[in-house]
């Protein structure tokens, strides 16, 4: 029987499908005649022949230019975004690629090539300056299979009553995504047992609540010290017995009985377990 397929684009760099390449290519041509349409105009504004001969070269250009148009008009090119104001920037690599984004003054030149690298990058799901090195130096983007993008949530609470609500709450969200025609249930498996690999909790369980709140009493009275053992473990005890009965009980189940059984199920604990 076939192996059912899962609709969503997430697995290892592993099982990119070996013809992703030649797709990836064969998109890069359909888009070849929007590049130099825009390389074309862009040396019809700036007088500048292109392609440059490498990256490097192109970069060092477009960083002078920009900087020397803001600093001979002074003013910086406003855009609508979002339905927010902001500045216009061209975004391109320094010499350890490093990525770096150059306010554009108004009415740069670079404008056009600001707007159309940010075009370019949403079509293909690339980065703009992956494109600007495309016009400037006709480097072609390169095929990333993989790759995890980082954003931050930060909705406001509402008013309600006496509160007045309006505090932020930061939500941070990466996100594994790929680009590859298709992926499989077992694929899918293997990349949660990867990640847990590589998140160093392979084989580990999740700490249970009583777990946490040993964990957590141990830490406030300072660690496990080197000597007078027994007598730390002793006021572990009394610790956390007296947390214990201000919370659910039918949660965090019986007390401890004494500070050897508080001691063997912290160090079980520590071997086998994980806070998260």
């Amino acid at each position: 029987m076939s192996e059912d397929k899962l609709g969503i684009i997430v697995y290892p760099e592993d099982y990119i499908r070996i013809d992703q390449e030649t797709k990836h290519q064969e998109l890069l041509d359909e888009i070849e005649p929007w590049v130099q349409a825009v390389r074309n105009e862009l040396t019809k504004l700036t007088g500048q022949d292109l392609p440059f001969k490498d990256c490097q070269e192109a970069f060092d250009w477009l960083e002078q230019t920009a900087y020397r148009e803001m600093k001979e008009i002074g003013e910086p090119q406003i855009v609508i975004s979002e339905g927010k104001e902001k500045l216009l920037l061209v975004q391109y690599y320094d010499r350890a690629f490093n990525v770096k984004r150059a306010p554009l003054a108004r009415g740069s030149k670079l404008k056009l090539l600001a707007e159309q690298s940010e075009a370019m990058g949403d079509a293909l799901q690339l980065k703009p300056p992956h494109l600007t090195a495309w016009v400037l130096a006709d480097v072609r983007p390169p095929n990333i299979p993989i790759r995890i993008r980082s954003r931050m949530l930060q909705p406001k609470t509402p008013a309600c009553g006496d509160y007045e609500g309006g505090q932020p709450i930061a939500h941070y969200i990466n996100t594994i995504e790929v680009m590859s025609p298709e992926v499989t249930a077992q694929q899918v498996y293997d990349l949660y047992d990867r990640i847990h690999k590589e998140a160093g909790v392979d084989k580990k369980q999740f700490a249970k609540n009583k777990e946490v709140l040993l964990n957590n009493v141990v830490d406030d009275l300072g660690g496990v010290p080197k000597r007078h053992v027994k007598e730390f473990w002793g006021r572990v005890v009394v610790e956390y017995n007296s947390r214990l009965a201000t919370l659910n009980s039918n949660i965090y189940k019986n007390p401890l009985s004494n500070w050897d059984a508080a001691k063997h199920r912290y160090e079980r604990y520590r071997r086998k377990a994980t806070i998260r």
